[in-house]
């Protein structure tokens, strides 16, 4: 099992060069914030990624992909 500072790194890692925040909302769900490159305005929010489910590494490329 990846600690949920893993996956947060494995996450922001994956969409580079694209600058994205993931945040943990009480505990069993993640919240990936994706900001534009220049301006730095918040271009889209995907709330509810079951913590659960990112149990390893092949279900975070699952889930990037």
């Amino acid at each position: 099992m990846l600690s949920t500072l893993e996956i947060r790194h494995l996450i922001e890692q994956s969409f580079l060069p694209t600058r994205c925040e993931c945040t943990i909302d009480s505990g069993t769900a993640l919240t990936v914030r994706f900001f534009h490159d220049t301006s730095n305005q918040e271009i889209l929010v995907v709330t509810g990624i079951s913590l659960a489910q990112l149990c390893n590494g092949l279900a975070i490329v699952g889930l990037v992909e």
